[in-house]
């Protein structure tokens, strides 16, 4: 059987005969060391005929377990095309709603200038006129509460998440939201909240371990963050019994804290690796 290395994969060198390998389809559970000979010569391999002699190999087999390496055949840009098509062409109305463009976090690498603060209500009250009169054209809505930071207008949150919510009830449509939230606000109490309005989805970005994360998240008087939002998520995790609400921990990287990716890696694993709630997206 023919094989070749899928286009998703990200490598990172250590310089130490080490490669650290990440597959974006697979997510978090695809992360993996190889040693840099090694993958290179598999590489060589199937690159000149697609073929690698001893796929007995320890590091080919957990290669093809984890799609690094698939099937010659496999068309991984139909695939994509294909998953990119049902989400444009479904009939859902999405919307991404910035209850605010203000926020208390002044992160280094932001390009946010925080100039415009709350939505209105006028404004609030045109986007529930618009969904009320919309949403017998879609099967579904999604919304996606961004920001700024979004849970420093969580009153606007409130009011136009129970409008949408009564408007689909009445038009029996499905309804669901996500919000992308730098976690300082995100308080088991201010979770419920949100989860008793369908906010079912939270994105969270913690850049590596706390000496790393604060010198690039910090609150607008220079405070670190990281152990408020660490608590808030670890209270969350260990007092929420329902299993659907999901959370991704967004990490940017910088040539500084990559050099602790061991150590970030063995963090979350200790904090979240046993909760399949929590996910993890390197960038």
């Amino acid at each position: 059987m023919e094989y070749k290395f899928s286009k998703l994969i990200s490598a990172y060198d250590e310089g130490n005969g080490w490669l650290r390998l990440y597959n974006s389809q697979k997510g978090l559970e695809s992360l993996i060391r190889v040693r840099k000979e090694k993958f290179e010569r598999i590489k060589q391999n199937l690159e000149n005929d697609g073929i690698f002699q001893n796929t007995a190999d320890k590091t080919f087999q957990k290669l093809a377990e984890l799609e690094y390496i698939i099937p010659y055949s496999g068309d991984e840009e139909k695939a994509l095309e294909v998953k990119i098509g049902e989400q444009i062409y479904e009939p859902v109305l999405r919307l991404i709603i910035l209850p605010t463009e203000k926020c208390s976090f002044r992160c280094r690498y932001c390009y946010e200038k925080f100039e415009n603060g709350k939505m209105s209500d006028q404004l609030q009250n045109a986007i529930i006129n618009y969904v009320k009169n919309n949403i017998h054209n879609y099967a579904r809505m999604e919304v996606r509460w961004f920001g700024g930071e979004p849970l420093e207008a969580l009153d606007v949150i409130e009011n136009l998440s129970k409008n949408f919510i009564t408007i689909c009830k009445m038009a029996h449509r499905n309804y669901e939201a996500s919000i992308t939230t730098n976690g300082y606000y995100l308080t088991y109490d201010v979770f419920q909240r949100l989860y008793r309005l369908s906010v079912r989805n939270y994105q969270v970005t913690i850049d590596g371990l706390k000496t790393e994360h604060d010198q690039q998240r910090y609150l607008a008087g220079g405070i670190g963050t990281f152990e408020q939002i660490v608590n808030n998520l670890v209270d969350i995790k260990t007092r929420c019994k329902s299993r659907i609400p999901n959370f991704t921990i967004r990490t940017n990287f910088n040539k500084e804290s990559i050099k602790r990716l061991d150590e970030y890696l063995y963090f979350f694993s200790e904090k979240f690796g046993d909760d399949d709630r929590f996910g993890f997206s390197l960038q």
